[in-house]
């Protein structure tokens, strides 16, 4: 009956060694999702400071793309055409992360050249005829001079209401995704909290399981050496009357005696009972001493 019981026993310990080390697993990945939640939040905290953003624009022109990159300063920073480059070397940045759910190109029609025209600060030149009077060329050019300025001032604030947009809707995005941190974050401290409880409690109850089993294993091996010990009794009895009955074997029943020699057989009966009895008590007295030596040996070899 200990055995089954020990068996049981030890299936109970496997199954909560089982539960133990799946709430351990949980608790070390929910205890990972939660530093990367408290990193990613502090990077979107201080993303200002932490990163710079770059604005791509693109416009279709003949089937091509062209492109031009603009800083957090609403500044050119890289014009694929060459042209309008107004901050660095024109080298197109290295970039670490790039989000295109606001991709769209501007069309290759009259507008959207034109709106592309604006944004990049230039204008479509003028001819100065060449048979104007000085004066009136000198002012032309000036006029032009202003027009330009003009387009690149205007140019600028298409740039700035471009990236203030981008900006804009970059820190909506982050503050829905600082929110959903925020959710995930709760939820991950209440299931640590769970699963820090139930670690807790299986752990209390291996240790339960095992100090029962401990016991019952105890139990069993008690049983058994008490077992052992009552086995090694009787058969040390058994050799012992074994022993004894060599020297003291069972009476047998008696032959027929005749009627005529009943007389000379008492008679010697007798005589030989009285020799007898005086042998027999010297041989006993000897066997006696051979068996308590050898009891006390079969003691000895036992212990």
């Amino acid at each position: 009956m200990s055995s089954v019981t020990a068996l049981d026993m030890q299936a109970e310990i496997l199954e909560a060694e089982r539960q133990l080390a799946a709430t351990t697993c949980k608790l070390k990945e929910n205890e990972q999702q939660m530093e990367s939640d408290d990193e990613r939040m502090f990077f979107l905290l201080n993303a200002d400071r932490a990163r710079e953003d770059f604005y791509e624009i693109r416009s279709s022109k003949h089937g091509e793309i062209r492109r031009i990159v603009l800083n957090s300063n609403a500044e050119i920073v890289f014009d694929s055409e060459g042209k309008t480059v107004t901050e660095g070397s024109g080298v197109l940045p290295e970039f670490d992360e790039i989000g295109e759910q606001f991709l769209r190109i501007i069309p290759d029609d009259s507008a959207g050249r034109d709106y592309y025209r604006k944004i990049r600060g230039l204008m479509t030149p003028r001819k100065i005829p060449e048979d104007a009077p000085t004066s009136a060329r000198q002012e032309m050019k000036r006029v032009m001079r202003l027009e330009l300025e003009a387009a690149k001032e205007e140019g600028r604030q298409l740039r700035q209401i471009i990236v203030e947009n981008f900006k804009s809707q970059d820190c909506l995005e982050r503050q829905g995704e600082l929110d959903e941190i925020l959710q995930r974050k709760s939820e991950s401290e209440q299931e640590q909290a769970k699963l820090q409880a139930s670690q807790q409690s299986l752990q209390e109850m291996l240790l339960l399981l095992q100090r029962k089993l401990k016991e019952i294993e105890l139990k069993r091996s008690q049983e058994e050496a008490a077992e052992r010990e009552v086995k090694r009794k009787q058969e040390h009895d058994g050799r012992r009357l074994a022993w004894l009955n060599r020297f003291d074997p069972p009476a047998r029943p008696s032959s027929i005696v005749q009627p005529n020699t009943f007389e000379s057989c008492s008679i010697q009966e007798t005589d030989a009972r009285s020799d007898g009895s005086t042998s027999c008590d010297d041989c006993r007295g000897v066997v006696d001493e051979d068996a308590e030596i050898n009891s006390d040996f079969e003691t000895l070899s036992v212990q």
